[in-house]
């Protein structure tokens, strides 16, 4: 059976590669605190965090979540023949293409199954961690965790695993097959719009409606110890997404070629006879030319460099299909846009910027991720990359044409959303269009998180040398920021790329954040531009990959002006650093959130004993108040009459100050 020695191969290949345990072990760590993280926020009404129905929900949308690690699995055995030049060495072989694919997706299948295992592991051992009350959970039950993993999670593994297969196969570009992923996230969004609620259920890939509308008539005891029957509208829908997988595979059987070479006799054109004239070499001439290194010329390198790989990503239908899917999300947001809380109300600009970053984050993210990988891998990917490494090219100015040309297609996407956000006011009646508050919203809060995070992806595809690998651990680092801010260490020195800018008010706009939040964001971008230059003198040029010996081949790299640009950078960056931490935490008070708890825990225990002790109560006010808001300043004058409204003696007078302030009471 060749299909079964394929099938063998291909888990031997993938269990000797180090990918395959980091995904196990991302999904295994991000799976012991699933619950809290997809839970946080979400009032479940007293519900057990171990509850068959909290168990489902998390394990759907962890699987959900994590599609991006299935395509990295599953849609690349077919490209793989490829990148290493032997497919050609395969398909002459005899091998049937049934046995080729069933076995090259079996063996992928069976390696995605135990990367996704982590999560039954993760979450069962999630719920002995030391951080969470007894009181929140159930006597253990291994049940509770292993029917959903079969019902909820397995199905939708096949789906996207037959999708991202055969898109691979079909395609034989990996960005393609990542364009599935993102088409599946649409498909789920398009199911959020469907009004009737068993369609709804029946058609969620990921089965988080139909999880909630089996449940929305239960008592709370019910959803707190009942298992989720695989039957009615459940049952229906794995059976829809796992026939739509098999018909999937069946189409790209069908349409996969067993060949290397294409028939092209069709657009094969007639060759046209031509002159062949004899030469001696006597008269050429060989032009005379000079090379330029002036500030002038790296600038005109720098702008083709900039162009030409903004116009190599408009040019990919990927690009396109991702903006398309982008285009539908905000398509059936904006049935909602101009409606808080179910109530139609003018759409101000603020609301249109804040919806269109909503729905548009998402997408931007993808570009970034999935495309400073493509850039950085272009010469490499057409075998073009040692051409490039013989010419005498900067390689700072090519990372740089490349990283402006990335933030080149930001730009003209965030210029479309609004135009899009201006025509949806125009329709609505509403002319006050606030183009300072689109520009705010989008170049001021939305584009340095952007460049930031592309800094990040280019530093990391860099150092791994490795698209999968790099794409995965942006993904984490991504997360990792997220989390750690969310826990609190959230200083701007540390956190990269500091806290946003905030809300924006129709009275004062940003007030006096908008010049603390650009200290930061040039703070940050400083050091993103000294990541991009330590990334131009590692980066792979010629043969030599090993990041170690590219490491000690780095000072051989430093030219007179990438040292003075990383010098300069360095001062900023220190002075910024300097000035930020100066306003912080010496002219003021800096407040960590475990700081800010234990005052207050330290406050209630010393201030118990004075809750019913008699204070005397405000019965009349007379105050002049001066308002200042551009230097954020006020004076007060006038007094407050306190009265004895008790029948005890008041020998006390309690005094009560916020945490900074420095108000002194003069007898």
């Amino acid at each position: 059976m060749m299909w079964y020695e394929i099938f063998k191969f291909e888990i031997r290949y993938r269990l000797k590669r180090s990918d395959t345990y980091i995904f196990f072990a991302f999904l295994l760590l991000f799976s012991i605190v699933g619950v809290d993280f997809i839970m946080q926020g979400v009032d479940i009404g007293g519900i057990k965090m171990n509850a068959p129905l909290v168990i489902a929900k998390t394990m759907g949308a962890i699987t959900g979540l994590s599609m991006i690690l299935a395509s990295m699995i599953m849609g690349v055995p077919i490209l793989r023949d490829f990148e290493y030049n032997i497919a050609s060495l395969m398909y002459t072989n005899p091998i049937k293409k049934r046995d080729y694919l069933l076995g090259r997706f079996l063996g992928s299948f069976a390696i995605l199954l135990f990367v996704f295992s982590g999560v039954l592991i993760g979450m069962i051992i999630g719920e002995f961690m030391p951080w969470h009350k007894p009181t929140d959970y159930h006597p253990f039950r291994f049940y509770s965790y292993l029917k959903p993993f079969i019902t909820v999670t397995l199905p939708t593994l096949f789906f996207g695993a037959s999708l991202f297969f055969v898109s691979g196969a079909l395609s034989k570009k990996l960005v393609v097959v990542y364009t599935q992923g993102i088409i599946l996230f649409v498909v789920f969004m398009l199911t959020k719009a469907i009004t009737n609620d068993f369609a709804q259920a029946l058609f969620d890939p990921f089965s988080l409606t139909t999880l909630t509308s089996i449940t929305e008539s239960w008592t709370v005891a019910e959803r707190n110890v009942q298992a989720i029957p695989f039957s009615g509208v459940l049952l229906l829908n794995k059976l829809f997404w796992v026939l739509f997988g098999i018909v999937i595979l069946f189409f790209g059987y069908m349409k996969f070629s067993f060949t290397v070479v294409k028939d092209k006799r069709r657009f094969k054109k007639k060759a046209q006879p031509f002159d062949i004239q004899s030469n001696n070499g006597s008269n050429i001439e060989i032009p005379e030319f000079k090379t330029a290194h002036g500030l002038k010329s790296k600038w005109n390198e720098l702008r083709h460099f900039s162009w030409f790989y903004f116009v190599s990503v408009c040019k990919q239908p990927s690009f396109w299909a991702i903006v398309i899917c982008g285009m539908i999300i905000i398509l059936i947001n904006s049935v909602n846009l101009g409606t808080v809380y179910g109530v139609d109300s003018f759409p101000a600009t603020y609301f249109i910027v804040e919806e269109l970053q909503e729905s548009s984050m998402y997408f931007f993210l993808i570009i970034l991720v999935f495309y400073s990988g493509e850039l950085i891998w272009k010469e490499r990917s057409v075998d073009l990359n040692l051409i490039y490494d013989a010419t005498s090219m900067s390689n700072f100015l090519n990372l740089a044409g490349k990283f402006t040309g990335l933030i080149g297609i930001y730009i003209v996407l965030m210029i479309s959303l609004i135009l899009s956000g201006v025509i949806f006011q125009t329709m609505n009646g509403y002319y006050n269009f606030e183009f300072q508050v689109y520009f705010n919203g989008f170049f001021l809060e939305i584009l340095p998180f952007l460049i930031l995070y592309t800094f990040i992806a280019f530093f990391v595809q860099v150092l791994t040398n490795n698209k999968f690998i790099g794409i995965f651990i942006v993904l984490v680092i991504f997360i990792l920021i997220t989390v750690i801010g969310a826990f609190g260490y959230d200083h701007a020195l540390y956190l990269f790329g500091g806290s946003s800018l905030g809300t924006y008010s129709n009275m004062n706009g940003y007030g006096h954040f908008m010049t603390p939040y650009l200290i930061i964001k040039s703070y940050w971008l400083t050091f993103g531009i000294l990541m991009l230059i330590v990334a131009s003198i590692v980066s792979v040029r010629g043969t030599e990959t090993n990041l170690i010996k590219r490491l000690k081949a780095s000072k051989y790299r430093i030219s007179n002006s990438i040292m003075k640009l990383g010098a300069s950078m360095g001062v900023i960056f220190i002075l910024l650093g300097g000035y930020i931490f100066y306003n912080t935490n010496i002219l003021n008070t800096y407040w960590t959130n475990s700081e800010k708890t234990e005052f207050r825990v330290a406050y209630e225990k010393t201030l118990k004993k004075f809750e019913y002790f008699p204070q005397p109560k405000i019965i009349a006010v007379n105050l002049t108040v001066e308002l200042y808001p551009k230097s954020r300043d006020y004076t007060v004058e006038g007094f407050y009459m306190l009265k004895n409204t008790s029948d005890s003696i008041i020998s006390e007078v309690h005094i009560q100050k916020i945490i900074e302030s420095d108000v002194a009471l003069n007898s």
